[in-house]
């Protein structure tokens, strides 16, 4: 009886979430919506973007993309894991899709399992995953706060460090996680985690998450040069903007794929730079521009996963 109630209470729990996150989800795309509407006039006078200014962002946010899957390699081989590039794009970019779908896990869940079919276990797929999703939130954070420190003020900068200091001491002593972690699986009688990757090999996927994310915010300002002329001395803001939207899409549980979150965010910071109009075109274009390049890579993973060879 206690078990059948204590079961009614969470799932009645659950779905009381549930409402909550389509309840806020459903005001933010009202207000943006209705922001859209009343500044329709001053969307009709904005450009279009300009092709090469366009393809140029296109070309960098391409190399970031693949700059970040070398990263993620770079995890998985270092746990003893060998997996051809080919496969990689596969493991790197299907799993992406799933943030398409509402929980924000599906990612996740997808990733472990094409591990599985390719002969990598789950418990170094989890490894790796984490730790890829750990440095790449790092990666985002130092990008904002060193492009953007100016305008963040002290309050949001305190946030911004709180967030950051768990996650490099992850990087700084991997013995806390990799414990922690073998902890957790043999709870779950599962073989515990022998390969570890060093403090100075996280520190290069570091390195070169955060190089990546600086080539996506480079590819950022090239879209917004393609529909609005700015000054250079305006690229650093707009680098830290297009940076922090990337996070507060990722830390909102109620948005898939950041759905509103990211476009409000951009909204907000490009308005006073290049007026109404134009922020609504470049915040239109840059969700449709990164959706179409993942929806790209991910075909393209999923043609070379095809033509490979199945595991041993």
């Amino acid at each position: 009886m206690r078990d059948g109630r204590a079961d009614k209470q969470n799932a009645g729990a659950r779905n009381i979430q549930r409402t909550l996150k389509t309840i806020i989800l459903a005001a933010l795309l009202f207000f943006i919506g209705r922001y859209v509407w009343q500044e329709w006039q001053a969307v009709e006078r904005a450009n279009m973007p300009d092709p090469l200014w366009f393809g140029g962002g296109t070309v960098f946010a391409l190399g970031s993309m693949l700059v970040s899957m070398a990263a993620y390699r770079a995890i998985i081989c270092g746990h003893g894991a060998r997996i051809a590039y080919s496969k990689t794009l596969a493991v790197f970019f299907l799993p992406l899709l799933g943030k398409y779908v509402p929980g924000k896990i599906w990612s996740v869940v997808a990733a472990v399992e094409m591990y599985h079919r390719l002969g990598i276990a789950r418990r170094i797929g989890t490894a790796c995953i984490t730790l890829f999703m750990a440095l790449g939130l790092a990666s985002a954070i130092l990008v904002t706060l060193a492009f953007g420190m100016p305008a963040a003020g002290p309050w949001t900068t305190i946030g911004a460090a709180g967030l950051l200091a768990p996650i490099l001491a992850v990087v700084l002593w991997p013995r806390a996680f990799y414990a922690a972690l073998n902890r957790a699986l043999r709870l779950l009688r599962k073989e515990p985690i022998a390969t570890r990757l060093s403090a100075a090999r996280l520190l290069r996927v570091l390195a070169t998450l955060t190089g990546a994310r600086l080539s996506y915010g480079l590819a950022f300002c090239l879209l917004v040069m393609s529909v609005a002329r700015v000054e250079l001395s305006a690229w650093p803001g707009l680098i830290a903007l297009f940076t922090f939207a990337q996070i507060a899409g990722l830390l909102a549980l109620f948005a898939p794929a950041g759905l509103g979150v990211r476009e409000g965010v951009l909204l907000v910071g490009l308005q006073p730079l290049v007026g109404p109009g134009p922020a609504i075109v470049i915040t239109a274009v840059c969700r449709f521009w990164q959706t179409t390049l993942e929806l790209i890579m991910a075909a393209i993973g999923w043609w070379a996963l095809r033509k490979s060879k199945p595991p041993a």
